[in-house]
This record gives C-alpha cells, structure tokens and sequence, in this order.
C-alpha cells in the first residue's frame, strides 16, 4: 500500500530568551512587530518562543506534518565569539530536547556561531553525530565578513565530511553595503511643485517594507526624503 507524502516544511525559525536579550528591538522592529502581528492575529515574538503545544496546533491546522526548525535571524552571525557559542548552544540543545518530547514532529538545522569557524564545525559535528540534526543554517554573513572568505573553509568541509547541507538564509545587509546602496537616494528631492500625491516608494532591502512618504520641494519646510524614513535600515 502508498504510503501517503508528509508535508514536510523547512524554513521554521525559533528564537530563545538568549537571543531576545541580545537582538535590541527598535522602534521600526516594535511597529512592525506588532502591526504584522495584528495582521496575522497572533504575537510574533511569543509564538517564536513557543516550541510546544501552539506551534503545534498551527501545524495542525496547515497540515504540516514536520518542521525542520532553525534558530531566527540574525542567528549567531550577529555576534562576537563570546557571545556566539553559547547562544549557538544554547538553541541547539533547546532544539534537541524539542525533537526528543515531540518525536516525528521535529527535526533541526544547526545554529553555528561562524565567529569562530573552528567551534562552528565542532558544533555542526556535534549536532550531526549525536543529535541527528539535518544539516545547518547560516544567516548571511559574519558582522561583514562573507562566507567564501577562506577562514570559514572549515565549516564547510566538516560539513561535507559529515555529508550534510547548510541552509544560507538571508540577513540584514552590512550597514556598508546598506550605505552604498542608498546614498544617492538619501539627497534626492521631488522637482519644485510637486503636488502632494507625489510620494517616493523606498522599497527596504533588508526589511521588505514599503515607506512610502509625502514629498514636497526641497524649500517647502515639509519636505521629506528618504533620509527620513523610519526604518532603521536607511535611517
């Protein structure tokens, strides 16, 4: 007899105590929080945090038979080595205990803390060979340092030993790159005259959010650019 297919989704993320005591919330991150949570009908932050009976239900109503989870971003690659590890840790050992009390629910991706590449192979070691993890997720980049620099090799060559994927997820873009993207933007005006419906749509690279602002001549002491907009992505 078929077996019938499982619904099987991949891109699950969670986030622990740890990391909501190291990701600073902004007021750009509060509003959409919270307007994207009314939207959605549920807290954000709380049901990330939830590994258990509410995720569970979610599941259950979408007909996902397993998640594979994976710590949110921007994951370790956000910190220094010293913060890192043991928040690395930390979420994968949370993970772990989440797939051992929900058997066939659960499986995992890796946290890695790519601060220092030699513990993140370690940690992708450990997770593969004594927590039947999948594979890894990396979020982006280290603090600017991109993942085809020659010091992060080891990674993946553990990895390849270990014959597992890494997931690259995308992350916030180095504030660097943000500027060079948005420099020429951030001086520019609408011509003299404009009327009020002319509006600059700054589509956010990092966020996906559309900020759209009411421009007005650059003599007009209402006038907005894109300076002013309140995403702390191009702010």
């Amino acid at each position: 007899m078929t077996q019938p297919l499982r619904i099987i989704a991949i891109e699950e993320h969670f986030i622990t105590p740890v990391y909501r005591e190291h990701v600073r919330a902004n007021e750009f991150r509060k509003f959409y929080l919270k307007s994207r949570g009314a939207q959605l009908g549920h807290d954000i932050v709380e049901e990330n945090l939830d590994l258990g009976k509410s995720r569970l239900a979610y599941m259950d109503a979408a007909g996902i038979d397993v998640q594979v989870l994976s710590f949110g971003s921007p994951g370790p690659q956000a910190f220094v080595a010293d913060v890192a590890i043991p928040m690395a840790r930390d979420a994968n050992d949370r993970l772990f205990e989440t797939a051992k009390k929900y058997p066939g629910r659960f499986a995992g991706f890796a946290a890695l803390p790519t601060a220092d590449p030699e513990a993140a192979a370690q940690e992708l070691a450990r997770c593969v060979n004594q927590m039947q993890f999948k594979g890894a997720m990396i979020h982006g980049h280290q603090q600017g340092s991109f993942l085809d620099d020659r010091k992060f090799w080891p990674i993946f060559e553990r990895a390849e030993a270990l014959d597992v994927p890494i997931y690259l997820h995308p992350t916030v873009p180095h504030p660097d790159a943000m500027k060079s993207y948005f420099q020429a933007t951030r001086s520019w005006r609408a011509p003299a005259g404009a009327s009020r419906s002319t509006r600059a749509a700054i589509s956010c690279a990092c966020c996906s959010a559309a900020c759209s602002t009411p421009i007005r001549s650059s003599g007009s002491s209402s006038a907005t650019s894109a300076k002013d907009c309140p995403s702390p992505c191009i702010a």
